[in-house]
């Protein structure tokens, strides 16, 4: 199966957005937003392209989550 592989600039480009906003979705930065699936490659990260698409379809859906990283610090 042909899954391709997308960056940051593919999904500021998709969503309208900074590419400095989309690595903050991708890292699980955005507070209430559950993190976009990646691959880290080193300091890179990718998005398959099927990932993303599933990502989208959550949060159009109301499937928003806060990372835990984010519940830990609103908790502290």
């Amino acid at each position: 199966m042909n899954d391709p592989i997308i960056d940051a600039k593919d999904i500021a480009k998709d969503l309208k957005i900074s590419r400095a906003h989309a690595h903050k979705l991708i890292t699980g930065d955005v507070l209430g937003c559950e993190p976009i699936p990646h691959l880290a490659l080193g300091r890179r990260k990718v998005v398959r392209l099927s990932s993303y698409e599933a990502w989208k379809s959550r949060i159009e859906k109301g499937g928003i989550i806060a990372p835990a990283k984010e519940l830990a610090a609103a908790s502290a």
